[in-house]
């Protein structure tokens, strides 16, 4: 059987890179910033709304409870 050298994957295309290297290139670290960055914001509106709809739907029920009640 073959042995490999140690060598590690890219976080970001997953080609092979020598061990204790996270990219390929200098491309693949541009990009996986760029992807990293719009999934933080993704999450962050996500968040956002979530909060607002809670904030709202809790808004909703005091007022329906003050005014039927």
């Amino acid at each position: 059987m073959v042995s490999l050298p140690e060598h590690g994957h890219c976080a970001n295309c997953d080609d092979p890179v020598p061990f204790k290297e996270h990219f390929c290139s200098d491309e693949c670290l541009k990009e996986y910033t760029v992807d990293i960055k719009e999934a933080k914001r993704l999450d962050t509106r996500f968040y956002l709304i979530m909060a607002v709809s809670i904030a709202c739907i809790a808004a909703i029920t005091y007022l329906i409870k003050f005014f039927i009640l």
